[in-house]
């Protein structure tokens, strides 16, 4: 993930509806976590949430990658925002 300001972010680690997800709060950018998932039920997946009354014109950029293949890519654009990136099966190549 890239932008300015700072942000807080949950992923999925395993299977989301099962809570294995994990949580930053106070993330700054440039930020990166790989994680290795495997089931059926594992689901590529991250929400973010913006806070940054030092930046109204604040920004993200997010990537999600599947075995090093871009799978999802948006942005979230504000002082105060969230959104929630999911890859779906298939979503490379």
């Amino acid at each position: 993930m890239t932008g300015t300001g700072s942000f807080e972010v949950t992923y999925a680690v395993g299977d989301p509806l099962k809570g294995e997800e994990k949580q930053v709060k106070a993330g700054v950018t440039p930020w990166k976590q790989d994680v290795v998932m495997s089931g059926i039920n594992a689901i590529p997946m991250l929400t973010i949430i913006t806070s940054n009354p030092e930046h109204p014109d604040g920004w993200l950029q997010c990537t999600i990658s599947i075995d090093g293949e871009l799978a999802v890519e948006g942005a979230v654009s504000s002082r105060s925002a969230s959104a929630t990136f999911t890859a779906l099966p298939g979503a490379t190549g």
